[in-house]
């Protein structure tokens, strides 16, 4: 067989179609593309399909996979289902509550955010602004920090700042014209930012970005109208009855239009409502259009009942527990029934 440094050669000129095909024509060549190279093409094309965002194991079975899904016909919708709390996992909860901005410490720190993780960055420049500016959304984890300002007439400015990062300016910085309905969703070093172009006119139209590298991935009518999340390569988000996959990548800039597969989930979530702060555990929660509360995890397409326990804080329930809070009207009531059910713990 080639040497290594031949076969690396060879790999360079190839596209992930290619190479994929060529790992699959025999096994000498499946065992001499390591998985350097899958991965190295898959993030041309499709950088948030990672294997620890999927169910696969390598970056092998993630480049294959895409490949197949970019096939005529493929079939790629990912089911959701409804279980009960014995297989979800009884003992679940989750926490929502977002960062908050101390303007009083960001002033005696030189306009320097630090975030609850030590994540710091420089915000001296907007605060030239501020008679003009608004914070619009914080989205703070461990590894990762996204402010999202608002600039009169429309304008948003995303900064983003990664942990271990040197020095306090931000890592990436991006300037879109959107309305104030603004949505962001953090996997992983991946950004993506839901928005709207025209705030100020009745057939506004929904976009996605890939803030990494500025990537408009969908509008004039293609992006989801609501918020949505990400898993194994895939944009999801609940619509109506569907639970709807979205086969997305840089290619479909400029060779294809995202391609939408539904599948009936058999609830109505005409205008879901997510609680953004969750996807830091793998999970989040949404309230279908009768009020009612569920935790999804999109890695096993499984939802389940939940009730918020106190603000922000929300944990699975039991159907059981659910018939009995849907019993109670007054939420003083429907608080005290939580009580009980968390006591018998």
């Amino acid at each position: 067989m080639l040497p290594p440094e031949l076969v690396e050669l060879i790999a360079d000129q190839l596209d992930i179609r290619s190479v994929c095909a060529l790992s699959q024509s025999s096994k000498s060549w499946s065992r001499v593309l390591s998985d350097s190279v899958f991965r190295s093409k898959l993030q041309e094309v499709c950088p948030w399909f990672e294997p620890q965002f999927s169910h696969r194991n390598t970056w092998r079975e993630c480049a294959i996979e895409y490949c197949r899904r970019r096939q005529v016909g493929s079939k790629f919708a990912r089911p959701i289902r409804k279980v009960d709390a014995e297989e979800f996992g009884r003992s679940l909860t989750i926490v929502t509550r977002p960062e908050l901005v101390d303007s009083l410490k960001l002033e005696a720190d030189g306009k320097v955010f630090t975030s609850k993780y030590g994540i710091r960055l420089d915000l001296s420049a907007y605060s030239l602004m501020a008679n003009h500016l608004s914070i619009h959304k914080l989205v703070s984890f461990p590894h990762v920090v996204v402010f999202i300002f608002m600039l009169e007439g429309a304008e948003c400015h995303v900064l983003i700042k990664y942990k271990g990062s040197k020095g306090t300016h931000p890592d990436i910085r991006r300037v879109i014209q959107a309305s104030e309905d603004i949505y962001c969703h953090v996997l992983g070093r991946h950004v993506f930012l839901g928005f709207s172009e025209d705030p100020y006119f009745d057939n506004d139209q929904p976009g996605i970005m890939y803030v990494n590298n500025g990537a408009i991935l969908m509008k004039q009518g293609h992006a989801p109208r609501f918020q949505f999340t990400c898993y194994d390569g895939l944009l999801l988000f609940f619509d109506e009855e569907s639970y709807t996959s979205v086969r997305i990548s840089l290619e479909s800039i400029t060779d294809h239009e995202p391609v939408m597969e539904e599948f009936i989930s058999g609830y109505q979530f005409g205008y879901p409502s997510y609680k953004v702060g969750a996807h830091e555990h793998g999970y989040y929660s949404i309230e279908d259009n009768f009020g009612k509360l569920f935790l999804v995890d999109d890695s096993r397409g499984m939802m389940v009942c939940a009730a918020e326990v106190d603000c922000g804080r929300y944990r699975v329930i039991s159907d059981v527990q659910r018939k009995a809070l849907d019993e109670v009207n007054d939420s003083s009531k429907q608080q005290e029934t939580l009580a009980r059910f968390s006591a018998r713990k």
